[in-house]
Parts: structure tokens; sequence; C-alpha cells
């Protein structure tokens, strides 16, 4: 009985194996051009023939008929390595099955800062659907525009999680108790909200007088908004999601609601959720009135700041001013000086060439050799006219 399995087994893969085979084929042939498919056959219409086949053309093999080459060296695929060779040679042989693919090592990505590192979805913000742009390791409690403290937070969404049980608890308790024979559900905390709120939708479970149990007088888009809230209780609470407090109003409105539509709005539990969502109004109104108020002392700080700056940028202005005229004036001033310097210096080198010159012409000999004064003349009507000067004289500067 196996053998016959077995035989069964690798003729239905052979037949596989030489379909795949075809059907490659006949994709190649039918990707090549028409000139190499249409060598024989007439041109309709015209009577023409077509030009005859090349010697060197190959004939197209048949696509039914085509059988796989098998001394055909098959390209070697470097990609995966040593098991390429097992993987071609194992390729036409029909008792052997296809190897499967290896996997490739693909080098992980870097996930944007903005993103949540399990799904690698952009986190964003649930009131506007706008992503954060602060990085990822910060958005584990985001810091909100108006915020109230985690601890805080998490007491009233809890309180309000275990109020919405116990009342929806005591209601299936009260109208329908098949629910809790059915379910199984024996505590209030046997259920969570998102359990609740498939119940009530269900309409095979009803009141005693048939009618569903949530009034159909309602609108469904409003019913829907009321349950998707209460969801988002639970499921705030369970994921210790960060919420801001508008976003707790709209819990806290959602659960009052949520009990009138049953019926349970004069119990006990629908005074307690009044009483969170009257508390959660008013700490979302200290916060509004508290972050006006910054935002109007930021304003003025940075009037301040403004004119502040204003005054500063005149003041430098006017210390640049001057700084630049005394520059300029110590420029000038610089220039004359130099001007007065390079005036005397030049005049006192006149004065010693003048000297120096006259020195000179004064203190060239006055004898000559014969024993005459240079200054003489032969005719002694000239001596008048020219003076002489003894060595003390010359000496003395007179």
């Amino acid at each position: 009985m196996s053998q016959k399995v077995i035989t069964s087994l690798n003729s239905t893969r052979k037949s596989e194996v030489l379909r795949t085979t075809c059907f490659f084929q006949e994709s190649a042939s039918i990707m090549k051009p028409c000139e190499s498919r249409n060598t024989t056959a007439p041109t309709q219409g015209t009577g023409a023939t077509a030009p005859p086949p090349r010697d060197n053309a190959p004939s197209p093999p048949s696509p039914r008929t085509a059988e796989p080459k098998k001394d055909a060296a098959p390209p070697r695929d470097v990609s995966q390595g040593s098991n390429a060779n097992i993987n071609n040679k194992n390729k036409n042989n029909p008792n052997v099955a296809p190897p499967l693919a290896l996997p490739v090592h693909v080098p992980p990505q870097e996930m944007p800062k903005t993103a949540n590192q399990s799904t690698g979805q952009p986190l964003r913000d649930r009131n506007t659907n706008t992503a954060y742009a602060y990085p990822a390791h910060d958005l584990q409690h985001p810091q909100l525009k108006t915020d109230v403290p985690f601890n805080a937070q998490f007491m009233v969404l809890h309180a309000l999680q275990t109020l919405l049980e116990g009342a929806l608890y005591t209601f299936a308790k009260t109208v329908c108790p098949s629910i809790m024979a059915r379910m199984g559900w024996h505590s209030p905390n046997a259920a969570n909200l998102r359990a609740w709120a498939m119940v009530l939708t269900d309409l095979e479970y009803r009141r005693p007088n048939g009618e569903p149990l949530i009034p159909l007088e309602l609108s469904a888009v409003y019913v829907v908004e009321i349950l998707s809230a209460v969801e988002d209780i639970g499921r705030t609470v369970a994921q210790r999601t960060r919420v801001s407090i508008s976003q707790m109003e709209k819990f806290a409105r959602a659960a009052g609601a949520l009990l009138e539509m049953i019926g349970m709005h004069s119990s006990s539990f629908a005074d307690q959720v009044a009483s969170i969502q009257r508390a959660i109004e008013a700490t979302s109104k200290d916060l509004g009135d508290g972050w006006k108020k910054r935002n109007a002392q930021l304003r003025e700080r940075m009037v301040q700041a403004k004119e502040e700056w204003t005054r500063l940028e005149r003041k430098h202005s006017k210390l640049v001013d001057e700084i630049v005229d005394r520059h300029d004036l110590i420029r000038a001033c610089a220039g004359e000086y130099l001007e007065r310097a390079v005036l005397a210096l030049s005049a006192g080198q006149s004065e010693d060439a003048r000297e120096k010159s006259s020195v000179g012409s004064v203190a060239s000999p006055l004898v000559d050799s014969d024993g005459s004064s240079g200054n003489s003349k032969t005719d002694d009507s000239e001596t008048d006219d020219s003076e002489t000067y003894s060595n003390d004289e010359l000496v003395n500067g007179n």
C-alpha cells in the first residue's frame, strides 16, 4: 500500500514539473518578436508570404511537446551559497520535491522616533488625531495641554469603570437573569465593559416585556457613540493610557448617558457617577482658568521682554555709534599728529642739511700754498669788498 502511495505521489509530482516547464516555455515563446514566430505564415489580405527564416535562426519548440533539457548546465545561484548546487541538481528530478527558499536576512530598519515600536504606526492624539512630534520614549505618558497627574486620572477612571460594571451587573441580574446563566457571570468583575456593550446590543437578550435592553427609539449613532466611549474607559484603564481632562469629561458624560439609557438614572450608581462628573468638570474649569491665566502671564512677560529687548537694542546701537565716532576722531587726530610729526621731521632734516652745507663751505682752506690769503686779490681795491673770518669766529658760529 505504501509503495502505491509513493508511486502515485511521484507521478503527480512529475506531471506538475512538466506542466510548469511547459508553462514557462510557452511564456517565453509569447515574449519573442513577431518575426521569429511568423516566419512561414502568409500575410492575410495581401497574399504575400513572410521572408524565409534565417539559416542560424533556431525554430521555436512546441510548447506542448517540449521536454526539459537534461544536458544544459543550470546557472549557478550565488546568493544561496553551497545550497544552490543541491537545488540545481534536484531541479529536474521529478522524485525530489522543489527546495524551499532560504530566508533572506533583512537588516531591521530604524523605527521612526514618533512610532509605536510594537506596531510601527505613528502615535497620535486621541482628540485631534495628529501625530506627536516628540521622541517615542517620551510618548509613554505624553504631557498634554490640559492634563491631570496620572495617578489621579487612573483612580478616577478606575472608579468610573467599577461603578459601570456594578450598575450593568445589577441591571442584567434584575432585568434579564438569563445573561448571567448563559455567560457564567456571577460577580460584577466577571465581565469588562466591552463584553457588556456587546450584550446590550444583542437583540437576543430582552426585557421581561419583550423589548430590547436598549430602547429602539434612541438613535443608532448616539448609541454607538456612547458604547464606544464606554469601551474606551475600560481600554484606557487596562492599557494605562494617558488622556486629557477633556477626554475624561467625555468618559463621565458617556457613563451617565449609559445609565440613563438602561433606566438606572435614579440609582446610587448614577449619583456616584454624577458626582465624579461634577468633580471632573470642576477640575477641567480650574485647569482651563489656570491655563488662561498662565497664557496671560506669559503674554505679559513676552511684551515686557520685547520692550526690554528694544531698549537694549537702542542702547547697543547708541554705544556702537559712539564707538564709531570715537574711532573716527582717533583716526583724525592720529592723522593730524602724524602729519605734524612728518613736517617737523622734514623741517629738522632740512635745517641739518643747511647747517652741514654752510659748515662745509666755510671750512674750506683760507690760505694758499704760497702763504697768501685765498680771498686776497691782486688788486688792493677789491680787498674791502670781502670779509675774512678767523677760525675762532667760525667755531663759535658768529
